[in-house]
């Protein structure tokens, strides 16, 4: 982080950005192995209204 200039908070944050990209990769993988052909779900993002759910393709 100090190579960066990030904050510890900022190097939290990034982390548990790609660790959350890195877990959905892994569903969408298993879930094609399985011959899934759809999966849904809803992510949350800070410029929606507050709890405000969006669904993403």
């Amino acid at each position: 982080m100090k190579e960066n200039y990030l904050s510890e908070d900022q190097g939290i944050k990034i982390v548990l950005h790609l660790s959350t990209k890195y877990h959905i990769e892994m569903i969408c993988v298993e879930a094609k192995r399985l011959d899934f052909d759809v999966i849904l779900g809803c992510q949350v993002y800070r410029q929606s209204k507050f709890g405000e759910k969006l669904k993403q393709p």
